[in-house]
């Protein structure tokens, strides 16, 4: 699976996406090598919790097909998304009251790696400007409960 990369939505029914061919050369690495500090410094991550209507699965694997396949064309190194499997109450907040889950809904996770926060804003400028990211037709969640975060990523070696 040289260039793929997994898109989660299940524990128990992986998807694999091709990753994007000109990211940087650390991704295609041999297991077991390590990434430089400088390379993981660099970049940024993106993360988004999202309330899906639990029997609109099959739609929200179609509308992250076609995401992560865009967000690759500009620039995005990788895309996970993963579907609930175990979600633990919290005491005071968890992703379900993050969220504001309702009846039927199930919380899913994605996750965007990009080079730098940088390649990140041209992306979004650049697809604003095309209209690359106009959906038509209802969006399989409810885009207005959605948690949207961006991160620089830090190095642990």
């Amino acid at each position: 699976m040289a260039n793929q990369i997994e898109l989660v939505l299940s524990s128990h029914n992986p998807l694999v996406l091709g990753s994007n061919p000109s990211g940087p050369s650390f991704l295609r690495s041999k297991a077991g090598t390590s990434t430089s500090e400088k390379q993981v410094s660099h970049m940024y991550v993106v993360g988004l919790i999202i309330p899906v209507p639990g029997h609109r699965r099959s739609d929200y694997e179609a509308w992250a097909r076609m995401s992560s396949a865009l967000l690759r064309r500009y620039g995005c190194i990788q895309v996970i998304e993963s579907w609930e499997d175990e979600i633990r109450d919290g005491e005071v907040t968890d992703y379900r009251r993050a969220v504001k889950l309702q009846q039927g809904e199930i919380v899913v996770q994605a996750i965007q790696i990009w080079p730098n926060k940088e390649t990140l804003k041209n992306a979004e400028r650049l697809m604003e400007a095309e209209g690359a990211f106009e959906y038509v037709g209802e969006l399989p969640f409810d885009a207005k409960r959605l948690i949207y975060g961006g991160f620089e990523a830090l190095s642990l070696e």
